[in-house]
């Protein structure tokens, strides 16, 4: 697993070049819908950039990135002439992300992968609750979501009582941790004699 770490000046560096970088991609202004499908706008009618095909966008600050060459306006790419412009679904789906890559939030969400990677791993241990292959024999998409259930939460709970021994010393400081001293709740008797009571079905 790769995490996204490196020195402060290096990443501040990193970052600059891809906020310029991004000025000039264009802009998802929907979707994806069910069908993966994605719509896109020109970075100059975004206000990202000026561009003499889009009158308005030269209203911005002069300090605003400028296309110096301009294609043909009758040979111009449809993102050019169009409000926007759709992406099938099926068109570099598997590089698409939702978030522009290299930017503070991409870093964010990929930096998590770690953390989730981590914890299947804790999930599989076989030292531990070794969620595996044969590790239940139920029949059913509901009964075995029941179980990967239990064992996520089995996981979750030693994960968090590791934590609490390793900072605070003693799991028993976090509510959460501990076992309630109330005693668990039972059914009132049913009263009653054949008159009253349902009848049993066979």
């Amino acid at each position: 697993v790769v995490v996204l770490e490196v020195a402060e000046p290096a990443l501040d560096t990193f970052t600059a070049d891809i906020e310029r970088r991004e000025q000039w991609a264009l802009r998802r202004v929907a979707g994806p819908d069910r069908d993966g499908k994605e719509r896109y706008e020109c970075p100059a009618r975004a206000g990202k950039l000026r561009c003499p095909l889009q009158p308005g966008s030269l209203a911005l600050p002069l300090a605003t990135p400028t296309v110096l060459t301009p294609p043909d306006h009758d040979t111009a790419p449809t993102c050019c002439t169009q409000r926007t412009i759709t992406v099938p679904g099926d068109v570099d789906a598997k590089a698409r992300q939702r978030h522009y890559w290299g930017s503070p939030n991409w870093i964010k969400a990929f930096n998590r992968r770690s953390r989730v990677e981590g914890w299947f791993g804790n999930l599989k241990n076989d030292n531990a609750e070794a969620l595996g292959r044969g590790a239940f024999r139920v029949m059913g998409i509901c009964k075995t979501s029941i179980m990967v259930a239990v064992f996520a939460a089995a996981t979750n709970l030693r994960l968090m009582r590791a934590w609490a021994r390793r900072t605070l010393g003693n799991d028993d400081l976090i509510p959460l941790l501990t076992t309630s001293a109330q005693p668990p709740m039972t059914a009132e008797p049913v009263t009653g004699n054949r008159d009253t009571c349902p009848p049993h079905r066979q």
